[in-house]
């Protein structure tokens, strides 16, 4: 999930990745935000060591650490094709290239695009981010699966024929 924070007309706004407009937040306390029209959706930039930014959409936490997007034009997407089993879900992911695009086939689900995030990451804009781990040899030898800011780090290994 990619969110945007921005100064716009002196007021601190944000956008969510598939939001066409930014809305306005309110600080209520140090480094503490909330939606202008909405003071049940909390925005706090007190940092960890794990992030940055925590959103509260009235509930469950999002958790935001900040991006170094790279331009996709220059990723080398034949570096992550292959196939990863998860031994915790006992799925496949098959990553696939068409054109210069990386796709993720498993399951009943087929052909999905992937955008390039940051090094090594891509997203599939539905808050899903998967991030190859590389060996000590810079060879893709996993990837750890992140979902709508809750399921974290979902370890899948490559196949080893693909080494």
């Amino acid at each position: 999930m990619k969110m945007e924070i921005l100064v716009e007309n002196d007021t601190l706004k944000a956008k969510g990745g598939q939001a066409k407009k930014a809305i306005a937040l309110t600080g209520y306390e140090k480094g503490k935000f909330h939606r202008t029209v909405n003071e049940s959706v909390k925005y706090d930039f007190t940092k960890t060591t794990d992030t940055d930014l925590v959103i509260r959409f009235g509930g469950t936490p999002f958790y935001f650490k900040r991006a170094e997007f790279v331009k996709p034009e220059a990723v080398q997407i034949d570096e992550f094709i292959g196939d990863f089993y998860s031994d915790e879900l006992e799925v496949t992911y098959q990553f696939t290239k068409k054109g210069n695009q990386l796709f993720l086939s498993y399951k009943n689900n087929e052909n999905i695009p992937l955008t390039p995030v940051q090094q090594d990451e891509f997203g599939n804009n539905q808050r899903t981010l998967y991030h190859f781990v590389r060996d000590d040899n810079h060879k893709i030898k996993s990837l750890l699966v992140s979902s709508e800011g809750t399921v974290q780090n979902i370890a899948f290994i490559k196949n080893k024929a693909a080494f």
